[in-house]
Order: C-alpha cells, then structure tokens, then sequence
C-alpha cells in the first residue's frame, strides 16, 4: 500500500487523570443547585487523556436553564457536548445521538441502554457517521498532507460506530474487528510510544474501511434513482455508479480540485434521507427533534447562514465545471 510524506502537527499533550476528575466533580457540585435534575449520565468513554472529552446528557424535569449549564462548561475545557432530555420524554431516549454507552454519574440510575433491535436507529446512526464525518475528515489529510494528531485519533475512533451499529444488522468483519482492536491498542498507549508516523498507514486503512462500510450500509436503504443533491455545511453529491469502486473513483476526481475549498463527497443516491420512505423518516425526525443539531448541517446565525448560502452556489458552480 503506497504511503504518503506527511506533516504531523497539533499534537496531543497529555492532562492527567485527576483533572478530569477534578472537572466532572466541579459538574456535579454546579448541578447540585438544580432540583430540576434527575440524572446525569456521562456518554461514550475516555480513551485517551487530552484526545477524548468529556460528553453528557442531562435529565430533567419541568424547565430548566440551559443558558446556565453552557455558560458554566465554557469555563472547563475539558468539556465539551451536552444533550439534554425531559424526563417526560425518557421513551425517547434512544431518539438522541449516535452514542450508545452511557454510565450514571449523578442523580437517579433511568437504566439507559440502546435497543439494538431497532433497524431504523441502527441504519440512521450508521448512516450520519458515513454522511457527516469519515471520509470527509480523512481526505482532508490526504489531500493537504498535514496530519494534526490530536484530531485524528479521535477521527479514526468513530469508526467504530458505524461498525457497532452494522453489527447489530448482522454485517460482521473479521478485517473491522482487527482494525478497532489494532488501532484501539495504538491509541490508549500513544503517550507511551508517540510513534506518529503509523498514523499514515492507520489513515489509508481508515479510508479504505469507511468506504466498504458505506458499501455495506448501502444494501440497507431504500432505493433512489435521483441524482445530485446540495445541502448542509459542505457539497454531497448523490449518483448511481456501478459498484463502490467508482464512486470513490468520482469522489477522489473532483477531490483533487476542490479539497481546498470543500469537504465533498460523492455518496450512493440512496443515501439522500430526503427521499426515504416514510417508516424510516419519522425516525429520523423524531431524533432531530430531541437534538437539533444531530445532522449538523446548518449554523446558528443569520450571518453565517448567508455566507452558507454564497458558499453553497459557489461550491455548485465549480462542481458544475468539474
């Protein structure tokens, strides 16, 4: 497999455990003086000091200040996203995020587990990964040739959630498993080696393992004969080709032109949501109703969804001329 020469920059630097600790319990003291919590529940796992971040998910009862809560967490960097769920919506609680793993960390034990049973949420869940963030983030690298690390390792370790979510719709790999635990390795013990440079080779892999996912995703979704679609932060384009091999063909053509411009990407006309069927769609409404900001394709202000909109026509012209 040909690597490339890359820059390596932005490198991680590692907190201890203790500030962590120290930032979670600094959390829970804040909530204290809000009767309105019932629960707190910390999401996902921390892999790696200063690489992973400290996600939650509130539960509450009647209203509650959430101006508040965002206020106090811009004041510990260690902490980043926060979902909040009304209590009376608890049925709901698998209509929120892409995360499935969740350990109570104060207030009430709501036993929060995923149905893995659902088809529609596993397919969904599969699908934003695909859609919003793998092979745009990864050939972003391959086409600037900087690698930042501390960014990348965290890139590379949500691959396995579509993994996770296609194993609960019985597509199971031997080569994705030995992928996750080889790179899982890797990356717990990274302050311990440093090496950087593999980060190539985990790279090449990450994208040729995106790309066979989004094969194997696609015998999922319903059928769509429509093509070329622009929406959200950057361009998708939505095409029947003939196998997987030319749509990454397509997709690494126009690559090269816009990459400076564009996180493209070319994706089977099935994966447009839009033209769903209905059975499937509701569910994904109801998940953007309890998180907003789930497919991530807009911004919060009037300016900013201006110059989306110039960009958009902008991104369409060129990929028109391409």
């Amino acid at each position: 497999m040909r690597l490339f020469m890359y820059r390596f920059e932005k490198f991680p630097t590692q907190i201890p455990e203790s500030e962590y600790t120290k930032q979670q319990q600094d959390f829970v003291a804040f909530l204290q003086n809000f009767p309105e919590v019932v629960s707190l529940y910390s999401i996902g796992e921390l892999g790696l000091f200063w690489v992973s971040d400290l996600d939650y998910l509130i539960i509450y009862r009647e209203d509650i200040d959430k101006n508040k809560i965002s206020d106090f967490i811009k004041t510990h960097h260690l902490i980043d996203t926060i979902l909040f769920l009304d209590i009376e919506h608890i049925d709901t609680k698998n209509y929120l995020s892409h995360h499935f793993h969740y350990v109570l960390v104060y207030g009430k034990d709501l036993n929060l587990k995923f149905d893995a049973d659902n088809i529609n949420l596993n397919i969904i869940y599969a699908w934003k990964v695909c859609f919003i963030s793998l092979l745009r983030n990864f050939y972003c690298y391959q086409y600037t040739q900087k690698i930042q690390v501390k960014n990348i390792l965290s890139q590379i370790n949500d691959i396995r959630y579509p993994i996770y979510f296609l194993k609960n719709l019985w597509i199971t790999k031997e080569e994705y498993e030995l992928f996750l635990q080889d790179f899982s390795q890797y990356r717990t013990s990274y302050f311990m080696h440093e090496d950087s440079q593999k980060l190539e080779w985990y790279l090449e892999r990450s994208i040729d393992i995106s790309w066979d996912i989004i094969y194997e995703l696609w015998k999922f979704l319903p059928k769509n004969k429509e093509k070329t679609f622009f929406y959200g932060r950057f361009p998708t384009i939505f095409q029947d080709f003939e196998n997987v091999e030319a749509y990454r063909k397509n997709t690494e053509k126009k690559l090269k032109y816009i990459w400076k411009f564009s996180r493209f990407l070319s994706l089977p006309a099935w994966y447009d949501f839009r033209c769903w069927s209905w059975n499937i769609q509701k569910d994904l409404e109801k998940i953007v109703r309890n998180n907003p900001s789930f497919l991530n394709v807009s911004l919060p202000t009037i300016q900013w969804k201006i110059l989306l909109q110039i960009k958009k026509l902008f991104d369409y012209i060129l990929l028109k001329i391409l």
